[in-house]
């Protein structure tokens, strides 16, 4: 079986951070490695965040944009009526 299961069955490998730690010294290094990852998150976190608040502001920013189009259209209709009644 080929993909990310397949890799999941493999033994752990040893490296240069972790061969010469004893039980102790990998569950700190764990517990370091993990605490950094959980500072990253936090920080995607925020960047996502703001990144949904701007999508969520042009979305409104459009929809409003729109709504001032479709009322310029129907302004325009109106004095487009009026100017060939006039001229008629």
């Amino acid at each position: 079986v080929n993909g990310a299961g397949a890799s999941m069955s493999t033994e752990p490998k040893e490296t240069e951070a972790t061969a010469e730690l004893d039980a102790q010294g990998l569950l700190q290094l764990q517990n370091q490695v993990m605490s950094q990852q959980d500072t990253e998150l936090e920080t995607m976190e925020k960047a996502i965040n703001s990144t949904k608040h701007i999508a969520l502001a042009i979305g409104e920013e459009a929809d409003l944009q729109t709504r001032l189009l479709d009322d310029l259209e129907d302004e325009v209709e109106v004095t487009n009526m009026r100017t060939r009644a006039a001229t008629a």
